[in-house]
C-alpha cells in the first residue's frame, strides 16, 4: 500500500510539473517593465481612444508600448456593423501585457443611434450588457495571457438627457461597473472621476477655471469649454488629464 501510495503521488507530482511547465506565461506587471521589455498595453475604443489622444501621451513614456484598436463613432453593441467593439474583436489577439477597454459613450447616443442597455441576463449582442460581456469572453478566450480592465466612459454635455430607450450615461457607466464584477475584472471609474470631468467639476475658458455648465446655462451655450469643445472629444490638455489619471492605476498593475 506504502509503494503504491508513493507511485500515485509521484505520478501526480510529475503531472502537476508537467503542467506548469507548459502552462501560459502570465503577462508581466508595470514594475517589470524595462526601455528593451516595455510594458504592452492595447486600447480598443473609440473616437476618444483615437490618435492623436491619451493613447500618444502615454506612448512617450519608455516604458510603455501602446496599440490602438480606435474607431470613430462606434458602439460596444450591435450586430449589424462589423466595426462595433463585440465584432472587431471576437478574434482578435492582441499578445499584450494590458487591454483596456474603452467606450459605451455611443452606446448611450452617437450618430443618431443607441443600444439598448438590457442587463446582466441579456444575451442579444445588440444590447449592451450582452455585448460587453461577449466581448469579455473572446478577449479571455483568444488573449489568456493579458489583464483585461475596463474604463467607464466620461462625462459629456446634456448626458443626464434620456435616450431613446429612457437611459442616461451614468446608466452605462453603472453598467461597466456590473460587468467588470461578474467578470472578476477592474474598472477604472472616469465617468465619477473629478480630474475627468470636464463638464460638471473641472475646465477652462479662456484659460480661467469655472464651472462651465451652470456658467453655460447663465451666459450662452455656444461658449466652449477648453478642454472638451464639442461637450464629448477631449482637447489635447482633456487627453493629458486623462493620460495622467489612467497611468495612477497603470503603475499599479
Amino acid at each position: 500500500m506504502n509503494k503504491l501510495f508513493k507511485f500515485i503521488i509521484s505520478l501526480f507530482t510529475f503531472i502537476f510539473i508537467l503542467n506548469i511547465s507548459n502552462s501560459k506565461v502570465f503577462a508581466k506587471s508595470f514594475l517589470e517593465a524595462t526601455p528593451e521589455d516595455p510594458y504592452t498595453i492595447s486600447v480598443i475604443g473609440d473616437s476618444i481612444s483615437f490618435e492623436p489622444s491619451y493613447t500618444t501621451i502615454l506612448n512617450t513614456n519608455p516604458l510603455i508600448n501602446v496599440t490602438t484598436d480606435a474607431i470613430g463613432g462606434t458602439r460596444v453593441a450591435g450586430k449589424e456593423n462589423a466595426s462595433n467593439f463585440v465584432n472587431r474583436t471576437k478574434y482578435a489577439r492582441y499578445n499584450s501585457d494590458l487591454i483596456l477597454i474603452f467606450g459605451g459613450t455611443n452606446d448611450y447616443f452617437g450618430l443618431g443611434i443607441s443600444s439598448p442597455i438590457g442587463d446582466a441576463t441579456s444575451t442579444d449582442i445588440d444590447t449592451f450588457y450582452a455585448a460587453y460581456n461577449a466581448m469579455i469572453k473572446n478577449l479571455k478566450l483568444n488573449n489568456p495571457n493579458s489583464k483585461i480592465v475596463l474604463i467607464t466612459p466620461i462625462r459629456r454635455m446634456e448626458d443626464e438627457n434620456l435616450n431613446i430607450y429612457g437611459c442616461t450615461l451614468f446608466n452605462y457607466a453603472y453598467a461597466v461597473h456590473d460587468i467588470a464584477l461578474s467578470n472578476g475584472l477592474m474598472c477604472i471609474d472616469l465617468f465619477n472621476n473629478k480630474e475627468c470631468d470636464f463638464i460638471n467639476n473641472k475646465y477652462r475658458l479662456n484659460g480661467v477655471n469655472i464651472n462651465f455648465s451652470k456658467y453655460a446655462k447663465t451666459k450662452s451655450l455656444t461658449l466652449k469649454n477648453e478642454l472638451i469643445p464639442d461637450g464629448l472629444h477631449p482637447s489635447w490638455e482633456g487627453h493629458k488629464i486623462i493620460a495622467d489619471e489612467l497611468m495612477k492605476y497603470i503603475q499599479t498593475f
